[in-house]
């Protein structure tokens, strides 16, 4: 249920930046994803029909149950539960009367974008994790659902504050009374409302203000995000909402937290979190210039607040104030961890940053770096100014200019020098990082596979010189990562990198001769000039090693006469018996009745997985069965382990005409407690086909008890009386 929660709030979001209408689809954003949240904290019943009837005296009563509506006020007589009347329809916003006030036009712009959206089917999460398609109002009246927050169901309710949200600021005052519910059910619906709503709900701070306070603490969240979002009680709301975050445990912080971050800042808090820059508080400065970062659309005076607090004599004021700028056209990260929905930045805002990388302070400096990686491509003029940095800093702060470099000039000419100079630095860690950066493509869009991107291709040739030379480096951790990275030109290796791996597998720490021998494994036959040094390296004290270069071997040259010994020696290895008796069965043709006496005699060890592991590669190398194989195999049926068993009735079912002297002992399996046996003599005795006739009858009785099984009996049986 988590992960499609976070699919809907990342699908409705993906339709909010870079539009013109973006100011007020936030809003409409911002319901959908707090209805998301109250479907994962609340999984109640809240989609209920609503039922409304006027009494003789003019009292209006809803409910959500049938019954309650006396006779005489329905329109059918109920054959058991009454269905209601079918309401009126709902006046369309332009022709019904209006006796309400001028609206400011902000209020009235989201007004009308809530309406819009009130009347079109959306996505819900029901309580059991379905996805269903909804119309929130239904066609319903405004007076309906105002009604319904009297009803005795707090379902009824909850459902009633969540829908008055689509009709605008005309819901603000009845959903300011509905803070008060007695249900938190219904107090965080009618929040998530005015969230929605923005500037029509700002009359509800003072109501909203006290919910900070709440016994529920996903109301109190709900009510710092609105409070924030329509601008009030600002410094109250922050401190709260980084108080109860800090609480939250587990899968319900996961997804709460990435619901109230999803919830970006309105332009209406700018003010309020510009004065709480000034607050004594450091928490509180902090707090408010990280909001500032998430105001969306980025206003003018957020804008003018960040760029001026990069100017600020406060050490700790100018350092949080990169970041803060450059967040504010990041896009969001997606769970396959790339960038979306990335704002263009204003000129001003680049210039600004770039001043600040000039600021004689290492984390400020620091800060302005981030700030520009946070803009990503659209920062790329200022790839000059941050490949200085990355040349005239210290190691640290060269790892940082490099990330930034990556993020906003993937293509230039800037990192792919910083790139070589930092592959060849003095300091191991620049090295790392640079190593590292280099498959790091697409930063602004999904990644496919390396080997089809076009980008990572360009960037890896221009680099093998260099991760030749750096492969020599005196530190071990280094030579490994180039060694990596090399292995990434797998589909054209040039010789000079098949000889820097062939030499690094006899390298004296054996993490890079894996390394190596992964790398080389990645090549297949252009890697065969290697196999002399593989096999040597075979010989190591290492299981690791002797395990990786077994794969490699295999990998590259399975009929080579020099990896046939190699793997005799494998299934005779206690080190990696079990990974050479998987590996048998990519040996192909006569050669591989070589492999028969040393899965026979693995066959026999004391360890049940080596037992199991080299009956089942018989079943696949030795065939058609000799009589030594097949008896194997039929001693395996009686072994103790029932991995061992069904590992030798699985290769019973390949052996060929030799398996009928397991044929008893498979019949007999058939009445197994276990259901994975019972179905691997199934299938045994059908892979034998009409040698196993013998097994029809207990076969056929077998179907009338084992329903579970029937398919399968089923396909035994025909196959046994095929001819």
């Amino acid at each position: 249920m988590m992960t499609a929660v976070k699919a809907l709030a990342a699908r409705e979001r993906a339709h909010v930046p870079d539009k013109p209408s973006a100011r007020h689809t936030v809003g409409i954003v911002a319901l959908a994803e707090f209805i998301l949240l109250i479907c994962v904290l609340f999984p109640t019943g809240a989609w209920a029909v609503l039922y409304r009837w006027t009494d003789e005296q003019g009292q209006v009563h809803v409910t959500d149950n049938p019954n309650d509506i006396p006779p005489r006020y329905r329109s059918k007589p109920p054959p058991g539960a009454a269905p209601p009347a079918a309401p009126p329809p709902s006046p369309s916003p332009s022709t019904a009367p209006s006796t309400r006030p001028a609206l400011d036009p902000e209020v009235e712009a989201r007004d009308r974008d809530l309406r819009e959206q009130g009347n079109q089917p959306r996505n819900y999460i029901d309580p059991r994790g379905q996805i269903f398609r909804a119309t929130p109002t239904r066609g319903r009246y405004f007076e309906q659902w105002r009604d319904a927050l009297q009803s005795p169901s707090a379902a009824v309710r909850s459902n009633a504050a969540l829908t008055l949200g689509y009709f605008g600021s005309q819901a603000t005052p009845v959903l300011i009374q509905t803070l008060k519910d007695p249900s938190a059910d219904v107090r965080l619906s009618a929040v998530a409302s005015l969230n929605a709503i923005g500037p029509g709900a700002r009359p509800a701070g003072p109501a909203l203000a006290p919910l900070l306070r709440d016994p529920e603490q996903n109301v109190r969240l709900a009510a710092s995000v609105a409070l924030l979002g329509i601008g009030a009680h600002v410094k109250d709301a922050l401190l709260q909402q980084a108080t109860d975050m800090r609480q939250l445990k587990g899968e319900l912080w996961d997804t709460t937290t990435a619901m109230l971050i999803s919830q970006v800042a309105a332009p209406a808090a700018v003010p309020a979190l510009a004065a709480l820059l000034r607050d004594p508080d450091p928490r509180t400065r902090e707090l408010a210039m990280h909001e500032l970062g998430r105001v969306r659309p980025p206003s003018t005076e957020a804008i003018t607040t960040l760029t001026q607090a990069l100017k600020d004599p406060d050490l700790t004021m100018r350092a949080m104030a990169g970041p803060s700028l450059g967040l504010l056209w990041r896009g969001a990260l997606t769970n396959e961890g790339f960038w979306v929905g990335a704002l263009k930045p204003s000129p001003e805002a680049i210039a600004a940053l770039i001043q600040a990388l000039k600021d004689p302070v290492h984390e400020v400096q620091k800060g302005a770096v981030k700030g520009l990686s946070n803009m990503g491509a659209g920062a790329a003029s200022a790839a000059p100014e941050l490949f200085e940095v990355f040349k005239n800093s210290p190691g640290p702060r060269r790892q940082e200019a490099l990330e930034a470099l990556n993020r906003v000039a993937p293509d230039g000419t800037e990192l792919m020098s910083a790139l070589r100079l930092g592959l060849t630095d003095t300091d191991p860690e620049v090295q790392l990082r640079a190593a590292r950066t280099v498959p790091l493509v697409d930063m602004e869009m999904p990644r496919g596979p390396l080997h089809d991107n076009p980008r990572f291709q360009k960037r890896l040739a221009e680099l093998v010189p260099v991760l030749l030379e750096a492969a020599k480096s005196p530190d071990a951790k280094v030579r490994r990562e180039m060694l990596h990275v090399l292995g990434m030109t797998w589909r054209q290796p040039s010789a000079e990198v098949i000889t820097t791996l062939t030499q690094a597998l006899r390298d004296p720490a054996p993490e890079v001769q894996v390394t190596a021998a992964s790398s080389l494994s990645l090549m297949k036959t252009a890697a065969v000039p290697a196999v002399p040094a593989l096999v040597e390296a075979f010989n190591s004290p290492s299981p690791a090693l002797r395990g990786r270069v077994l794969m490699t071997l295999v990998d590259i040259a399975p009929d080579s006469r020099l990896v046939m010994s190699t793997l005799l020696l494998a299934l005779r290895d206690p080190g990696v018996q079990l990974q050479a008796a998987g590996l048998a069965p990519r040996v192909q043709g006569p050669a591989a009745k070589e492999l028969i006496p040393a899965l026979l005699e693995g066959a026999r060890s004391p360890d049940a997985r080596v037992r199991s592991e080299m009956l089942r590669a018989m079943g696949q190398v030795a065939l058609p069965a000799s009589r030594e194989v097949a008896d194997a195999l039929t001693q395996g049926l009686r072994d103790p382990e029932v991995s061992v068993r069904l590992s030798s009735a699985s290769s019973l079912a390949t052996a060929g005409p030799e398996a009928t002297v397991a044929l008893p002992l498979l019949i007999q399996a058939l009445g197994d407690p276990d259901w994975r046996m019972r179905r691997a003599a199934i299938n045994a005795l059908g892979g034998m086909g009409p040698l196993a006739k013998d097994a029809l009858g207990p076969l056929k009785e077998l179907e009338r008890r084992d329903r579970g099984q029937q398919r399968e009996i089923a396909e035994s049986i025909r196959r046994i009386e095929s001819r």
